[in-house]
């Protein structure tokens, strides 16, 4: 019978040694996971740059990437993988004709597409942001373009605490791909820009606007000086 208690008592010693230490496997997965996708973020003009030799156009305008970076860059798995998925719907888009992917890897929206998409653009910055606003469609992602006006402005509504991501966000039903895409892109970036902090950006700025790119929404958003 005591030998019985013994076992017992033993596996409950166990068993309560065990639970912490899982709960301490999982925060450091956890920190770990934050510190990678940390240095994504700040890699991440480096790591396009790299890929960018690697991007094959073909004859029918579709692009793909040459699988030999496998072996001669490092990057990222996860990084590339992200990218992957923003060509794949690229390349969906050359195809039904919405857009073209020039020699050049600009991307070129079908006027009749680009027309509409103006518009409602236009209706939606003229209820939101101040200043000149350009959203750009990238082989790799996408990226804002806000003049110095239009920064300060976004800072100022942040500090306000006026929303306005729902507004761009029931328009991206409106629009066809790309742009249905951009605004998508817009009003997650505004989500994520109405959470954080705005010295990212503030200390961004000086004086001619930034550039906010993401590879596909997933690993945050890079802010760069223009």
């Amino acid at each position: 019978m005591k030998k019985v208690l013994l076992s017992l008592s033993m596996l409950a010693l166990l068993t309560a040694i065990a639970v912490p230490a899982e709960a301490y496997d999982k925060i450091n997965t956890a920190a770990e996971s934050s510190t990678a996708k940390k240095s994504i973020e700040e890699n991440q003009n480096k790591y396009v740059e790299m890929l960018a030799e690697y991007v094959i156009r073909k004859e029918d305008g579709t692009i793909s990437l040459d699988q030999s970076y496998h072996s001669e860059l490092s990057i990222p798995e996860e990084f590339v993988d992200d990218i992957q998925n923003h060509i794949n719907d690229l390349n969906i888009q050359v195809k039904e004709g919405n857009i073209v992917v020039n020699k050049d890897l600009s991307i070129t929206t079908i006027k009749e597409n680009k027309k509409r998409s103006n518009k409602v653009m236009a209706m939606a910055k003229e209820r939101s942001l101040k200043g000149n606003v350009d959203i750009k469609v990238y082989w790799w992602g996408y990226g804002m373009w806000l003049d110095d006006r239009a920064t300060r402005d976004m800072i100022r509504q942040h500090k306000a605490g006026v929303a306005f991501a729902t507004l761009l966000a029931m328009i991206n039903v409106i629009l066809d791909y790309p742009d249905s895409k951009s605004v998508t892109f817009v009003s997650s970036l505004i989500a994520w820009f109405l959470q954080t902090t705005v010295n990212k950006i503030e200390e961004a700025n000086e004086g001619n606007g930034v550039l906010i790119t993401t590879t596909n929404l997933t690993f945050g958003f890079v802010v760069e000086p223009l």
